[in-house]
């Protein structure tokens, strides 16, 4: 990832413009401790059994059986471009959210880029600053692996809307909002793997497929 800033003396610096690039094979080996990325994420709250106040350990690393594995390794590699890629970038700012995903409000928004590209060049993409939240309810537990995010378009950030075609009409739809979501509730959280009560993937394919029901996008 590449962040730049013109500037000129006796002139006001001109705005941050980022650019992501994605390397697969790096991903593919990216460590369990990352340069500068913090080892925790905050704090686990009370739930049931879970060890209120205990420490949430950050989760970087690429499955090894996955990554490693003689079938599904090049596959993993090959899917980097199988489908476009949304990039939040923010320093320290997504450490924060990821610290207390219970929080909610303007209060604890916090600046970001983001941005939106086909590797394919399928669908077009877009560069655009935005505020970013924690979303949803059953996502925002510590033990949950992945959070769902809620940007925000304002003009404090820069455009105050995004307008981007969908994935089912060439026209453009302008938005002040839009959810990233993982789908918590459908999904396997990482604290107690429950195969028969996960099947978000299944149930969106038999949608998308039959015709019975639409995926929404974004």
């Amino acid at each position: 990832m590449v962040c730049a800033v013109a500037v000129a003396p006796a002139a006001a610096p001109g705005p941050v413009a980022t650019q992501t690039f994605i390397f697969p094979a790096a991903v593919m080996r990216q460590p369990a401790a990352p340069p500068g990325a913090p080892a925790t994420w905050g704090t686990h709250h009370r739930l049931r059994r879970l060890p209120c106040g205990d420490a949430v350990q950050a989760d970087y690393a690429m499955d090894r059986r996955i990554a490693d594995d003689p079938v599904y390794g090049p596959q993993l590699r090959d899917s980097f471009a199988a489908l476009p890629i949304l990039s939040l970038s923010g320093g320290d700012g997504i450490w924060q959210l990821y610290a207390d995903p219970q929080a909610r409000g303007r209060a604890v928004e916090q600046p970001i880029a983001v941005e939106f590209f086909d590797p394919q060049d399928r669908e077009p993409g877009f560069a655009v600053d935005a505020g970013a939240r924690i979303q949803g309810g059953a996502g925002r537990w510590e033990f949950m692996p992945k959070h769902s995010f809620r940007l925000f378009f304002r003009s404090d950030y820069g455009v105050s809307q995004l307008r981007h075609p969908s994935s089912r009409t060439a026209r453009p739809r302008s938005t002040t909002r839009w959810s990233c979501a993982p789908a918590a509730t459908g999904a396997m959280p990482a604290i107690r793997p429950r195969p028969k009560q996960s099947r978000t993937i299944a149930r969106i394919s038999m949608r998308a497929t039959s015709g019975r029901g639409r995926v929404n996008w974004p």
